[in-house]
Parts: structure tokens; sequence; C-alpha cells
């Protein structure tokens, strides 16, 4: 139950980063192509990497927390099924331009 606890926890936290740092990528390029959410799948699965490694192959990172980062916080930041969508629609849409990445 512990375990549960936490993944939800951190899982509000990913939702929320993901939320306000694709926003911020996405208002410094002003593009219609997702570039927010690209930037916060290429910096997540870096993490869930490192996080693992490190999780893994020492007890620096107890059970736990290692969960709780990558499965709840990590996990919710990297939907990768966000950026499959938004690409769909660009390429659906014939005009990225026209596509949403917000």
């Amino acid at each position: 139950m512990k375990t549960a606890v936490t993944i939800a926890l951190f899982c509000a936290g990913g939702g929320l980063t993901r939320y306000y740092l694709s926003g911020w990528v996405h208002g410094l390029f002003r593009r219609a192509l997702p570039y927010g959410t690209f930037a916060v799948n290429v910096i997540g699965a870096y993490f869930i990497a490192l996080v693992m490694e490190l999780g893994l192959r020492s007890t620096a990172i107890p059970d736990t927390l290692r969960l709780g980062l990558t499965v709840g916080f990590l996990g919710e930041l990297t939907t990768f099924s966000t950026f499959s969508y938004e690409t769909f629609t660009l390429l659906a849409s014939g005009s990225p331009r026209r596509g949403r990445c917000d």
C-alpha cells in the first residue's frame, strides 16, 4: 500500500511538471510542432534510465522511491501516447502549422 500511495503522489507531480514544462517549451518556439511534448519525453526517458540504472545497481535509491520516481513522476511526465497523438494530428491535417501542441 505504501508503494501505491508513493506512486500516486509522484504521478500528481509528474503530471503538473509535464503541463508546465511542455507549455514553457511550446512558448519558446511558438510553432505548430509538438516541441514541448518531445522535450518532456526526451528528458523523462533520460532520467528513467538514470534512476533505474542507479536503483538497480546499488542501494542508493530505495525500491519504493525508485518506483515512485520511474512509474509515478517520470511515467506521468513521459506519456508517449500524447506525442503520438499530436504527431498524427499534424500529419492528418495536411499542414503541420495547423496542428495544436498545447
